[in-house]
């Protein structure tokens, strides 16, 4: 993982970068299924991930943001199961991104037209 570039992250990207990475809250290549606050210090909990990679945010919201958007699923035994590996608005793309690719481009080509002095 790229600290530098992670930093920069969303928190909550942030933190599904770490449970996808960190060896902490992985194994056999797959994040752990968590309880949401261990009960024990040293086992690994969703409260220590998002301490861990987004420590100036409450776990509670970052929690109910990535439920929100079904980054993670809330178990019935009050565990979270990772869902998504990159929180992000629904509905972008690919053939959404290139449209709007092209009109961005075709309004900052008109606007340096008209810019332009004469």
């Amino acid at each position: 993982m790229d600290l530098a570039l992670e930093t920069r992250c969303h928190p909550a990207n942030r933190v599904l970068a770490g449970w996808y990475a960190d060896r902490t809250f992985v194994r056999d290549d797959k994040p752990l299924v968590l309880p949401i606050k261990a009960t024990e210090r040293k086992r690994p909990s969703f409260w220590k991930l998002a301490n861990r990679y987004a420590p100036d945010v409450y776990p509670g919201l970052i929690l109910r943001e990535l439920s929100r958007i079904g980054a993670v699923e809330e178990l019935r035994d009050g565990r979270v199961r990772a869902r998504l590996r990159r929180y992000g608005p629904k509905g972008l793309n690919k053939k959404y991104l290139g449209e709007m690719r092209k009109r961005v481009r075709d309004l900052l080509v008109t606007s340096e037209v008209v810019s332009r002095p004469r």
